[in-house]
């Protein structure tokens, strides 16, 4: 008789669907889980927006750097040969 009833809960186990406060416990977690994961994901992106205008302001200065150094330069550092 035990070895029935255990074969029975064997059978039957998981298959009782689960309650609708219990589903509504599991949407709350996957839509915890989802939330989270939205905000690592705005995170990073912030992150990599901050990076890339650092990176821009960089360039404008090293932009400017080199206009400035050009402009220094003399106009011609070749010496015309004479004519004969």
């Amino acid at each position: 008789m035990i070895v029935e009833i255990q074969q029975y809960l064997d059978e039957h186990t998981g298959k009782i669907p689960p309650s609708a406060r219990q589903a509504k416990l599991a949407q709350r977690k996957k839509t915890r889980g989802l939330r989270e994961r939205i905000d690592a994901v705005l995170r990073q992106r912030d992150q990599a927006v901050s990076m890339l205008n650092e990176a821009n302001l960089k360039i404008l200065e090293l932009t400017d750097r080199v206009a400035e150094l050009e402009a220094k330069l003399p106009v011609g550092n070749v010496l015309p040969l004479r004519q004969r």
